[in-house]
């Protein structure tokens, strides 16, 4: 028999992942709507619930500019950007010295193949995670002058 709390975990954990077009959960979404009920209290709430929940979606959804000034906001696409940025730019060094190395094997292991074979295994984390992992292994054995690194979860 399985426990109350573990399938109250389970059912808020589904109700707080983000839906892939609006990045909106329900979780959030439905906790706005009954907020917006109780504080407006309409006649035949559930007459309208569709209603609010449409013009709750429109609010989040429409860009909010003002016609004389539209003010850039960031979004979540160009802060992690942000944050990976580094990630792309090689280590400060001497570009000379790097192109003089000789054809060893880089101190990090291929990962985007030990990926690939983990996700035939029915586990992985994206190629998209897999590539950003593996430009941080590579910087972090640039950086600290490691003999090598592994990926190991």
């Amino acid at each position: 028999m399985s426990n109350p709390q573990d399938e109250f975990d389970k059912a808020r954990a589904y109700l707080l992942t983000s839906s892939d077009v609006s990045n909106i959960n329900l979780y959030d979404h439905l906790s706005t709507c009954l907020k917006k009920v109780l504080l407006e209290r309409p006649n035949n709430a559930v007459d309208y619930i569709e209603d609010i929940s449409r013009k709750i979606k429109r609010e989040k959804l429409t860009a909010k500019t003002d016609s004389l000034v539209n003010e850039p906001g960031a979004n979540s696409e160009a802060v992690l950007a942000e944050v990976h940025r580094g990630l792309f730019t090689p280590p400060a060094g001497d570009e000379q010295e790097r192109l003089g190395e000789d054809d060893a094997l880089p101190p990090y292991p291929n990962l985007l193949e030990l990926i690939g074979y983990l996700e035939q295994g029915g586990i992985g984390v994206g190629k998209t995670e897999a590539f950003r992992i593996f430009l941080a292994l590579k910087q972090l054995t640039e950086s600290h002058k490691l003999q090598s690194v592994r990926f190991w979860g």
